[in-house]
């Protein structure tokens, strides 16, 4: 009776030790994930996101990160959607943040594709993550 009950003891004990093996091995990779999804995100010179949350407006939200941005444009790359299809925004500074609005001809139905452009030769490209409708 008493080499039973070493072996379940000592079964148990080994499973409780993988299970915070495993445990902490989980949350050592999601803080991994996490930071590095981090470090993309702020390694770029901006971030930018865009947003349609009404029928009929797009928002994209620029954040300058790691250097000063000369003649911010934003350009959008669905010919025709909009009524104007270039925003200009001018210089950005580093760590400030500005809008670029556009009004849609009609209801937009596809989520629309933007263009920021900056300091004469870069790009980034973005889209609306939410809030359009397909009819």
């Amino acid at each position: 009776m008493t080499d039973k009950s070493v072996a379940v003891r000592n079964y148990a004990l080994a499973a409780l030790c993988m299970s915070a093996i495993f445990g902490v091995a989980s949350f050592t990779a999601l803080n991994y994930v996490q930071i590095k999804d981090q470090d993309n995100r702020y390694g770029s010179d901006i971030q930018a996101y865009a947003r349609c949350e009404i029928e009929t407006w797009a928002t994209i939200s620029i954040e300058s990160h790691k250097e000063d941005l000369k003649n911010v444009q934003c350009v959008s790359l669905n010919d025709g959607l909009f009524k104007e299809p270039i925003v200009e925004l001018g210089d950005l500074s580093k760590g400030s943040r500005d809008v670029c609005a556009f009004e849609a001809e009609n209801t937009i139905n596809t989520p629309p594709r933007f263009e920021i452009r900056y300091n004469e030769d870069k790009t980034l490209r973005t889209a609306c993550e939410r809030g359009w409708i397909l009819e």
